[in-house]
């Protein structure tokens, strides 16, 4: 299996590039990208008020020892150099820092368990606006998933037919205490409060990488769900803090 520090990295956001990268998931650039953004424009600020800050003195001792013309020259001269070197610097500091291949350019989706081990903002560095989440006990693809990720699909087939498309993440993980539910004595207690025994009965993840690649086949075989969407499966080890392949991103129509 190969260790994938985010599905949904910055390229594939995009609407290109392959998401599955080896590394380590907490540390890896494409988390820090999004702390490192703030740091970014902190910095900025600092060098664009350096930068005022000289234009005007320039201005001001063009207009002490010579013409307003003369000034206006320096202010233009200084303003064109702060242009390019901007430029410059998305060109060349950009690409490597992900400053403007972003989370913030496309949605993505994530479904994941419940757990607060697995919130999707700590292991994946995904910020407000940057993912649809759903969040289910095991991480399980139930009917109401299903239902809610077909009426997205409906949404972008119907509003937005040219996209962005993106790509669904189903995340199970080591651990997890929808495990439980295994036990038929606890399930059978816990259905008597109300609930479907049947439905509670395929809710554990007790072998994650076998259940993660149960519910990517629900996701792309359903009919309801566009081509244009394509789910990956995931398992997220959280003894180790990695982030395992197990189904590359496939289009739905397409078992696997």
């Amino acid at each position: 299996m190969t260790k994938c520090p985010d599905p949904l990295g910055a390229e594939d956001r995009q609407g290109g590039g392959d998401p599955v990268q080896d590394a380590a998931i907490r540390d890896h650039p494409t988390t820090r990208r999004a702390r490192m953004r703030r740091d970014i424009l902190v910095i900025g600020w600092m060098l664009g008020g350096y930068v005022g800050a000289t234009t005007v003195g320039l201005m001001l001792g063009g207009i002490g020892g010579r013409s307003l013309r003369q000034a206006a020259i320096r202010l233009g001269l200084m303003a064109g150099y702060a242009v390019i070197s901007g430029l410059l610097g998305v060109l060349l500091i950009g690409p490597p820092m992900g400053v403007v291949s972003g989370y913030s350019l496309s949605l993505a989706g994530i479904g994941t368990c419940i757990d607060p081990r697995v919130e999707p903002g700590a292991i994946l560095g995904v910020e407000l606006g940057d993912a649809i989440v759903h969040r289910v006990v095991g991480g399980r693809v139930t009917p109401a998933v299903l239902r809610d990720v077909a009426y997205i699909s409906y949404l972008l087939d119907t509003k937005a037919p040219d996209g962005p498309w993106f790509e669904l993440a189903v995340i199970h993980h080591t651990d997890c205490g929808s495990t439980f539910l295994a036990d038929p004595v606890l399930r059978a207690g816990f259905a008597a409060r109300g609930f479907d025994e049947a439905e509670l009965a395929a809710l554990p993840a007790t072998d994650p990488p076998a259940t993660v690649r149960t519910d990517v086949n629900i996701l792309v075989a359903a009919p309801q769900i566009s081509p244009n969407i394509r789910i990956g499966g995931y398992v997220y080890n959280t003894a180790e803090g990695t982030l395992d392949t197990i189904v590359t991103p496939t289009p739905a129509g397409t078992r696997t």
